[in-house]
Parts: C-alpha cells; sequence; structure tokens
C-alpha cells in the first residue's frame, strides 16, 4: 500500500500510480528474465474518512485494474463500484 498525501487532482494521482507501475515494470530480477509487474487501485481520500472505507474503495479499484488494465492503474469511481455490483451481486 503506498499512501500519497496532498494530492487531491484525480489525474495527478493516477499518473503518479503509472509511473510508479512503469518503474517496476522496467525492473529486472537478478539473474532471471524475470520482469515484475504492478497493478494498482487508487481512490482519493479526505483526512476525516476512516482508513476502512479508504483501503476498502482501493481494493476494488485494484481488482478493476486486474480485470481491464492488467499490469496498470485505475481509479475508483463510484461509476465503476456501480457498474461491477450490478454485473456481480452478493
Amino acid at each position: 500500500m503506498i499512501l500519497l498525501f496532498n494530492m487531491d487532482d484525480s489525474n495527478t494521482v493516477l499518473s503518479k500510480g503509472e509511473q510508479i507501475c512503469e518503474k517496476l515494470r522496467q525492473r529486472v530480477i537478478a539473474d532471471t528474465n524475470f520482469h515484475p509487474v504492478c497493478s494498482m487501485g487508487i481512490t482519493l481520500a479526505s483526512q476525516a474518512e476512516h482508513f476502512e472505507a479508504v483501503s476498502r474503495r482501493a481494493d476494488m479499484a485494484l481488482y478493476r485494474a486486474k480485470k481491464t488494465n492488467k499490469g496498470g492503474c485505475c481509479l475508483w469511481s463510484i461509476d465503476a463500484a456501480d457498474e461491477d455490483s450490478s454485473r456481480n451481486p452478493d
């Protein structure tokens, strides 16, 4: 989990996440031909929010990233969350 503070613009946060994933993709594990892959779920939060709620949103975005953009980032949005829950009701 990576926490970035004082970032309230979704485009900036998504760009930073993509930069982190790209840096990991460029790495090679020593003495192997293994290239790590990074999928990241991102959400914006306010200081007043409980960690559990923020973590849950980031987790939903991570699962969406793995499903739709493996090796990349997905920013949590209420629209995407509604779409996912309507496809897979509990």
